[in-house]
């Protein structure tokens, strides 16, 4: 999976921002993070994505729920 900078992941039960995307052959992606919740918001991490358990990319698919009316109520 190819991460960038600018996506969001959700990871450690948090929803972070991808500021940095480094390959290393070595782990895979190291990934610096800024924490996007508000109880650690701005909090910094580094990690080697293939360390981790379960690295959720957060879709664009997610963000456009809610976006439509809803159907009405029968």
């Amino acid at each position: 999976m190819a991460y960038q900078a600018g996506e969001f992941i959700q990871l450690r039960g948090r929803r972070w921002l991808i500021e940095e995307v480094r390959d290393n052959s070595t782990v895979g992606p190291i990934l610096k993070l800024s924490c996007l919740e508000d109880d650690a918001q701005g909090e910094q991490l580094e990690i080697a994505v293939k360390s981790e358990i379960t690295p959720e990319l957060i879709s664009d698919s997610w963000r456009r729920l809610g976006l439509n009316d809803f159907a009405a109520v029968r």
